[in-house]
């Protein structure tokens, strides 16, 4: 199962164990401490992984799994580079997650015409470590969340709003993806989310049969 970064809760990850499932948990700024302490960890294998005598003086730990996928088309090229490592035992807190087994590194690059771009992501899995695994539980979820974010974008101009006042962020990114979800699951106007919601602007009886204002 993965989740994404709000979704990142040590009780979620343990209530999934529970059930007999395996976890791939986004890490960003909502686990701050433990997002800057993977991402220390993957900074040093990577410097480790360019200076192999000093890895070895370190006696580092084995060195991690690694998986790399390209694909192109239609003048875009995009290609990822999945690292998968052992959680190592000095890893803060790392007995407050259940089953912690393995943290995860997503090198995304994105090629579209002359402009290319480059990214990085964390994750934190109860899976033994294995890259090729790892990419395909990450590459899933970064699928589903990219097409969120560009419906959120298109459709309510997300990327333009200047909300930036104490929890106001937040509030309204929630507000948006519950929109979203309510837009989704009404079937009986065949268009487009963004046509949805102009319609739920003006539209009385749309609003009603959406549920979202009582008759």
């Amino acid at each position: 199962m993965t989740i994404d970064a709000m979704g990142t809760q040590k009780e979620i990850a343990e209530l999934i164990c529970e059930k007999g499932a395996d976890y791939v948990l986004a890490l960003k700024d909502n686990q701050p401490n433990l997002w800057a302490e993977v991402g220390g960890i993957f900074e040093a294998e990577s410097a480790a992984q360019k200076e192999e005598q000093k890895l070895k003086k370190q006696n580092s730990a084995k060195a991690a799994d690694i998986y790399e996928t390209s694909e192109s088309g239609h003048g875009r090229k995009d290609s990822r580079r999945v690292y998968s490592l052992e959680a190592l035992e000095w890893l803060r807190n790392k007995e407050q997650w259940s089953r912690l087994r393995s943290l995860i590194m997503v090198e995304a690059t994105i090629g579209l015409n002359d402009q290319v771009s480059a990214e990085r992501r964390y994750y934190i899995s109860s899976l033994a470590p294995d890259a090729k695994q790892a990419a395909e539980a990450a590459r899933g979820h970064w699928g589903i969340e990219n097409t969120s974010h560009w419906i959120l974008d298109v459709a309510f101009r997300e990327d333009d709003s200047r909300v930036r006042v104490g929890n106001a962020p937040e509030n309204m990114a929630l507000v948006r993806k519950l929109t979203h979800n309510l837009l989704q699951q009404e079937t009986t106007l065949k268009r487009g989310i963004k046509t949805k919601r102009l319609k739920a602007g003006w539209d009385r009886s749309y609003l009603l049969k959406m549920g979202v204002i009582s008759p």
